[in-house]
């Protein structure tokens, strides 16, 4: 702005020092001759015309100068709107980005401080790409095409694929494998880090805590519901209606028997410091595959305790409580023992003979192992 009021101002000397020093060259030589052309009527006219001819000049030379001082004054006005413009987009955007991460550490305290955003600021970036100092735009729309897809549209077809796969009946360990790699990639597009405390079931990746229980997948699923939910409320979208239901016997026991081995090939695996915790996740299947002519479970009663005691994550933890985990398997011991005397004399199904055996030797084992820990604890 500066610098145009400074051409204009130079303008505006040199035309009036061209037009002062034309004015004394007329005038002065008239000022010499007029006394002796005194008389001289063609010559008085011969000056009004000059004259004249000289104030028209001026007034062009005047013209010129005004419009290009208007002129000047016109583009300094557009620079300052311009200016003005671009120092409001850098306070948009400021309070923006600034709003933008208050949410964020509101959404850390709604998921009671068990994740945390790992950077903000690249996830501000992420969202808003086209976000700038100089630039804002307040809007943004899921794009989920192969050219164009941003984060928005990335997160959706992510969710949308893992609510399909929790109305799934049908499991096998490709599919259950693929659906935990879904769950670790939603994870990483929220940018968020688990901090809340460990749980049995919980999914690592190299060693760190993703924050994904296969036993509560509902949790997790909940949590991400509610941050894309507000990713989309604050870039002008409307609501994510998902995962309005728990976590399906199916899935849960899919992810389960995922898990029951090590991923030689991924260093991803569900912690477990639960003793003998997957030994009765083998028996939850094994009992569970255990039938009778109906259809009626061999074992109802283990059955139902091992199904109930792999519920949820909070039905998992009370296993780290000793007098329960032990009751558990007092009651497998009990109820195998009873129904090995109910067959013994009935060697009609072999294969149920048989598994029976296997049960017992498996209950057994896992008695005589916490009796021993508890002779130890109370030797200590």
């Amino acid at each position: 702005m500066l610098e145009g009021t400074k051409s204009v101002n130079k303008i505006w000397i040199v035309l009036a020092i061209i037009l002062t020093l034309l004015g004394l060259a007329i005038f002065g030589t008239y000022a010499h001759y007029l006394p002796k052309i005194s008389d001289d009527h063609t010559a008085w006219s011969s000056f009004g015309s000059l004259l004249s001819g000289f104030f028209t000049l001026g007034g062009v030379i005047a013209t010129i100068a005004t419009l290009l001082f208007l002129n000047a004054q016109n583009k300094n006005q557009q620079d300052f709107i311009e200016w003005q413009k671009q120092a409001l987009s850098f306070d948009q955007y400021i309070n923006h980005r600034k709003l933008f991460i208050e949410r964020l550490s509101e959404l850390q305290i709604v998921c009671n401080n068990q994740i945390r955003f790992s950077n903000p600021d690249r996830l501000y970036n992420s969202l808003f790409p086209n976000n700038s100092p100089t630039k804002i735009f307040l809007t943004v729309k899921p794009d989920r095409s192969d050219e164009s897809h941003n984060l928005l549209g990335d997160l959706g077809s992510l969710l949308e694929k893992v609510e399909t796969d929790l109305d799934k009946a049908v499991w096998d360990g490709v599919s259950a494998r693929q659906f935990a790699f879904d769950l670790i990639i939603v994870k990483d597009h929220l940018q968020i880090e688990w901090t809340g405390e460990d749980s049995d079931g919980d999914i690592l990746v190299d060693g760190k805590n993703t924050g994904i229980n296969i036993y509560s997948i509902n949790e997790f699923c909940s949590k991400c519901s509610l941050i894309f939910d507000s990713f989309l409320h604050y870039s002008g979208n409307a609501p994510f209606k998902g995962f309005m239901k728990g976590t399906p016997r199916y899935v849960r026991e899919a992810l389960i028997e995922c898990f029951s081995r090590p991923w030689k090939d991924i260093p991803i695996k569900a912690l477990k410091s639960i003793e003998g915790l997957s030994s009765l996740e083998y028996l939850l299947f094994h009992i569970d595959s255990m039938r009778d002519a109906s259809g009626n479970w061999v074992l109802p009663m283990t059955y139902k305790n091992l199904a109930r005691a792999f519920s949820s994550r909070e039905e998992v933890l009370k296993l780290r409580d000793y007098s329960r985990l032990s009751h558990l398997v007092k009651i497998g011991v009990q109820e195998v023992e009873w129904t090995l005397e109910l067959s013994a004399n009935n060697k009609a199904n072999q294969k149920t003979f048989h598994d029976l055996l296997t049960c017992a030797e498996m209950f057994n084992a896992l008695n005589d192992l916490f009796e021993a820990d508890k002779q130890q604890d109370f030797d200590f």
